[in-house]
């Protein structure tokens, strides 16, 4: 995974804002002095299924042209595109059924041609790649960090969602499923850091909650939503 270092948190966000809309991401800060972004990965069947609706979509697009206008094969630029197909939606059953249908020959493909998808999510990432972070840190203040924040587009999943993440090794500790407990440990293995949590969006179970209740999910922990000078720079 490519590792790159931020000065600020503005900076960190235009790498944030570099990927597709609803890209889930994670901003690790230490002191306000050093920033480092992780993107979750889907694994290869999510990716394909993924790819397979895009493909999908645009090809319902290109039937509802030809619907419209059967004998006209002039070449539309996309302007004129949107402007044809303003208020269409494609049936969402019928696109689902196309893109079920696709999804494992996509798979099937990126099988046999070796190709390989690092799944996981962002916290994941964040706490495999502590060490790097903090020799990182080192390099420019020459002392281990005493305050970090995290800042999340969704909150940890929860092992009541659908799909928490899966249980880990790193250096010889193990971190059980879902990020939240995950963060607990590796909360525990750094007791010197002084640790807060921001979020822009609820996830899965925690859409549920409202402030104290999602509060008082992370017990011993500050946990808030971001701040509108924070929420500016998405």
């Amino acid at each position: 995974m490519q590792f790159r270092p931020f000065d600020t948190l503005s900076e960190a966000f235009v790498r944030v804002r570099s990927r597709p809309p609803r890209t889930i991401y994670l901003i690790l800060g230490l002191e306000g002095a050093r920033y480092y972004v992780f993107f979750s990965q889907p694994d290869l069947g999510q990716l394909m299924n993924r790819l397979a609706t895009q493909k999908v979509g645009v090809n319902m697009e290109i039937e509802e042209l030809k619907r419209l206008q059967p004998d006209d094969d002039h070449v539309l630029l996309p302007s004129q595109v949107a402007q044809r197909l303003a208020g269409f939606n494609a049936n969402h059953n019928a696109r689902r059924a196309r893109t079920e249908g696709l999804t494992p020959h996509l798979r099937e493909q990126a099988q046999a041609l070796g190709v390989q998808q690092d799944a996981g999510h962002a916290e994941m990432f964040m706490v495999e790649s502590w060490r790097r972070c903090v020799d990182d840190f080192m390099m420019h203040r020459h002392r281990y960090p005493k305050r970090g924040e995290i800042f999340l587009s969704h909150t940890p999943c929860r092992t009541s969602d659908d799909q928490p993440s899966p249980a880990m090794l790193v250096d010889g500790r193990n971190y059980p499923p879902s990020c939240r407990a995950k963060l607990y440990t590796f909360f525990k293995a750094n007791p010197g850091v002084r640790w807060k949590i921001w979020y822009e969006l609820r996830f899965g179970s925690a859409e549920q909650l409202n402030d104290t209740e999602l509060a008082s999910d992370f017990p011993g922990i500050e946990i808030a939503r971001m701040t509108p000078d924070v929420l500016h720079l998405i």
